[in-house]
């Protein structure tokens, strides 16, 4: 668990890496939105929360942003590609770094479980 917070410690100080992928996010939302308002023909009422929530959760905002930019926005897919995948591929270490650390801490907690409850035995 102590190398996940010092990679969180090391990326979420890094002042310039927090800039861009807010503004990635925001353009993820944004290509959300516009894909469920325009397309979907939505009220904005209902597709600002919805694009909201889905470009906040990593590969759908990724996906639905791609897709918005794309058909809303009529961008070329290359350039759709590197700017909605960019937080993505930043972040993929501290993902996989988070879910390694959670695993080996419900195991270690279940082993201790374990030891509590043959000791209470004996």
């Amino acid at each position: 668990m102590r190398s996940a917070l010092l990679l969180f410690k090391y990326i979420f100080q890094n002042f310039y890496f927090l800039t861009i992928y807010l503004i990635v996010c925001a353009m993820q939302i944004a290509a959300c939105y516009a894909l469920f308002h325009r397309m979907m023909e939505m009220h904005w009422l209902c597709s600002v929360p919805i694009a909201t929530l889905a470009g906040i959760i990593p590969y759908v905002g990724t996906a639905l942003g791609m897709i918005g930019a794309i058909d809303i926005w009529n961008w070329p897919v290359w350039k759709a590609m590197v700017v909605m995948l960019l937080p993505n591929l930043l972040m993929s270490p501290v993902y996989v770094t988070v879910i390694i650390n959670l695993r080996n801490a419900r195991a270690e907690r279940r082993r201790q479980e374990k030891l509590a409850r043959s000791e209470n035995k004996e």
